[in-house]
């Protein structure tokens, strides 16, 4: 699928390493995104696209996500997000300098060593207990800085059931893609946790534990520096973005698991409780386990209306899979 002519000739500008003065340039394309590789530093142009709850189709709605996105990944990753830039359109040239019509904006960031993602490393063993643990206690760190967002009970426990109806919504549109038995036993389970345990959500509610938090916690999203970092949070909606401390860590440990890591994931869960005298009880950590899962097939199959080749085996698979570990934590939730 060709992108608008438009964007194509920006494309054409930013893909060439003599409009950054460099001799080399690498691009990374998402479906959110363009990302330019540039010697030390990575540059993220938005795509004009309305994706679900996303729409960058406007000049100024693509510079808001861009000052939103340094913003909220500032408080996890300090020294990352260095700001936004203009691309500048003057005389049918673009460029970077003061001069001209701004056409679009970009996210510019330090470039992390992409053998330090903690996918990178997981994949390849190179991480032990030690930094597991020295990485939960970081996050225990950064979310403690966090002001509680909602002290509402009701309004966090209806935030609760409208993002679970709403992820099973997803599925359930996609019919003979994933088992509708399956999504009864998770929407049963989920459902009756919520109404049997209200003390444990309005517990967590009252502790301050829910803030505004990360939000899409995956190893993909984190570099193992001196200081860890963590790029790449959920900025386009808050709501989501409004999550129990403990259900972050929670994702992070799931996908860690997912990866064959599931020590190493456990251990970066422990090392929070640790640092953070933060112990939620087995059944909300089930609960929230079963929550991600779920949300992660429903971004599966999104992943179907993609634009190129035709991957639809691969992620309904996923989904598949996601789903099973819903229903095998959703056998916690008594």
């Amino acid at each position: 699928m060709s992108e608008p002519a438009e964007l194509a000739e920006k494309l054409a500008f930013l893909r060439r390493p003599e409009s950054w003065g460099a001799s080399a340039i690498e691009v990374v394309q998402t479906h959110l995104a363009y990302v330019f590789l540039v010697g030390d530093e990575a540059f993220k142009l938005k795509r004009p696209v309305r994706y679900h709850d996303v729409d960058y189709t406007g000049l100024r709605a693509r510079q808001t996500a861009c000052e939103r996105e340094v913003a909220l990944n500032r408080r996890f990753a300090l020294d990352v997000y260095r700001g936004v830039v203009p691309l500048r359109t003057r005389a049918g040239h673009f460029g970077f300098g003061d001069d001209g019509s701004i056409v679009d904006w970009l996210v510019r960031m330090r470039r992390l060593p992409a053998e330090r993602m903690l996918d990178r490393c997981l994949a390849h063993g190179r991480v032990d207990d030690t930094e597991a643990q020295r990485l939960g206690a970081w996050l225990a760190d950064r979310y403690s800085r966090l002001v509680p967002a909602e002290r509402d009970v009701d309004a966090h426990l209806a935030r609760l059931h409208r993002v679970t109806a709403g992820d099973l919504a997803v599925l359930r549109a996609h019919g003979d893609g994933v088992a509708e038995s399956a999504l009864d036993r998770i929407d049963d389970a989920q459902a009756a946790f919520l109404s049997r345990h209200r003390d444990l959500v309005a517990n967590r509610v009252r502790t301050g534990r829910i803030v505004e938090g990360h939000g899409d916690l995956r190893p993909e999203h984190i570099c193992l520096e001196h200081t860890p970092s963590v790029i790449d949070c959920l900025e386009w909606d808050g709501d989501l973005r409004i999550v129990d401390c403990a259900a972050d860590i929670v994702f992070l440990a799931l996908e860690c698991a997912r990866m064959g890591a599931a020590t190493i994931g456990d251990a970066v869960l422990a090392a929070y409780e640790e640092r953070a005298a933060d112990r939620p009880e087995p059944p909300l950590l089930a609960f929230y386990r079963s929550q991600q899962a779920t949300a992660r097939a429903k971004v599966a199959v999104w992943h179907l209306a993609d634009p190129g080749p035709s991957g639809a085996d691969k992620w309904i698979g996923r989904a598949r899979d996601y789903l099973r570990i819903a229903e095998r934590a959703c056998a916690s939730l008594q």
